[in-house]
């Protein structure tokens, strides 16, 4: 599948299944809701389609946890604002 080789190439490692459809959905156009344990990487499933997508892409989080967002965002090597 080439998500999930892009996937593995943007960020080093193999996700889910359940992500890769829900990063595929998102990527479609539609609209997605995760309902999964905390930890479980539902992030990068929102994360995903602006690493891969080959146009200008903006992607907003919202998230009580600033200190998770912000190191999530280091991880992945991006500049960000937090509002």
């Amino acid at each position: 599948d080439d998500l999930a080789h892009r996937a593995e190439e943007s960020l080093g490692r193999k996700l889910f299944t359940w992500q890769l459809e829900a990063a595929a959905t998102v990527l479609e156009g539609y609209d997605v809701v995760l309902d999964v344990g905390t930890g479980s990487g539902k992030t990068i499933c929102f994360y995903l389609p602006l690493l891969i997508d080959e146009t200008e892409s903006i992607g907003m989080v919202v998230s009580p946890l600033t200190a998770l967002m912000i190191d999530q965002v280091r991880q992945l090597g991006y500049h960000y604002n937090v509002l």
